[in-house]
């Protein structure tokens, strides 16, 4: 998200928007992921049914979040 639209709740509403067409074609849960310091992103995931599954470490040495998010 570009600095000047942050904070105003689209990334929130494009997920929200996006799960219902995910059940439409079957899918019975999400798995999303965020690095762990991504508090934002992490906000998002959450605010949208997300719930934290596990944290792991990419071969990079960044640490990931896994979300499932039920649909």
């Amino acid at each position: 998200m570009v600095p000047w639209k942050r904070r105003r709740g689209y990334a929130t509403e494009a997920l929200r928007q996006m799960l219902p067409v995910a059940r439409d074609v079957g899918l019975k849960r999400l798995q999303l992921t965020c690095d762990e310091d991504n508090e934002p992103s992490r906000k998002i995931i959450v605010a949208n049914g997300g719930v934290l599954d596990r944290r792991y470490v990419e071969e990079s040495g960044n640490t990931k979040l896994s979300f499932w998010v039920n649909l």
